[in-house]
């Protein structure tokens, strides 16, 4: 059966400690990242359309998001009571969040830095 899998990349700017880990860790102490995610759908029909599912125009109510709650943030404060702020956790966040949405949301990978990636899906 054919699959059509479509992404979109989104950024923002922000700054978290990682307060579980030993004091004398670096990630400890608090730092920034410039965060990168794709959200990737997928689909086996194509819609009306003729879309996987969705225009990309469609996910700019993430970017939104993404802007308005944590650009230029302390994510620590942004994650309230759990303060689970690993790139493993905010995948997560960030998956709930958009499958609620559209529900073709096939994953959500997380770039904390250049060179680091972690990938979360259900």
């Amino acid at each position: 059966m054919p699959t059509w899998k479509i992404s979109k990349w989104f950024n923002f700017e922000a700054c978290h400690s990682l307060e579980q880990l030993p004091v004398d860790h670096k990630c400890h102490r608090l730092h920034g990242h410039s965060y990168r995610i794709e959200v990737v759908i997928a689909t086996t029909v194509l819609d009306s359309r003729g879309f996987a599912g969705l225009d990309y125009a469609e996910l700019g109510a993430f970017d939104e998001y993404l802007d308005t709650t944590f650009d230029h943030r302390n994510l620590n404060d942004v994650m309230g009571m759990s303060r689970l702020t690993t790139a493993e956790h905010l995948a997560q966040h960030f998956f709930k969040w958009c499958v609620e949405r559209w529900s073709d949301v096939y994953e959500v990978r997380l770039y904390e830095t250049a060179k680091t990636c972690v990938t979360y899906r259900e």
